[in-house]
């Protein structure tokens, strides 16, 4: 499990976006490996990997926790419009931008709602899954080498 703390939240007609720095439950350790998650399922009868979602490695204590997984968070995930994704699961290093792996890095993650506040209540009232649930764009930033700045080095759209 991971532990996380509100650091600021931005919220502009119906754009809201909260982000979080995080830290392993187990150790509170705050650097993490980043891994990817790949699953391999059957669409038309062919063999797919599609990278699905990013779980952290503490480099303290060496647990797994996840972050996000497509197929199951996120507005996509939690009202089921993946479902059809099912099959085996493997995680591989996150390489960044640069052409490095994300290794001992302090991270942030920052969820983002940019569909209309009234369509995810509408959701809301149809599928019981929560506003703050329905978020549609996921980004994963690491403190750079200065230690001054975020630098983003994965994001997803869930919607």
């Amino acid at each position: 499990m991971l532990f996380a703390w509100a650091s600021h939240s931005i919220t502009s007609g119906h754009l809201a976006e909260v982000t979080f720095p995080i830290g392993c439950q187990s150790c509170t350790n705050d650097r993490f490996d980043l891994l990817e998650t790949v699953i391999e399922w059957m669409h038309d009868g062919q063999s797919e990997a599609s990278v699905v979602g990013l779980s952290t490695r503490c480099s303290e204590c060496q647990n797994e926790p996840p972050v996000f997984d497509q197929t199951q968070h996120g507005y996509d995930g939690e009202l089921g419009h993946l479902r059809f994704m099912e099959g085996a699961r493997a995680s591989q290093d996150l390489v960044s931008m640069d052409g490095s792996y994300v290794r001992s890095s302090k991270i942030s993650v920052a969820f983002v709602l940019n569909i209309p506040l009234e369509e995810l209540e509408g959701a809301e009232s149809e599928s019981g899954v929560r506003v703050q649930d329905q978020f549609d764009w996921i980004r994963v930033c690491i403190l750079g080498d200065s230690g001054n700045e975020w630098v983003e080095v994965w994001d997803c759209e869930c919607a």
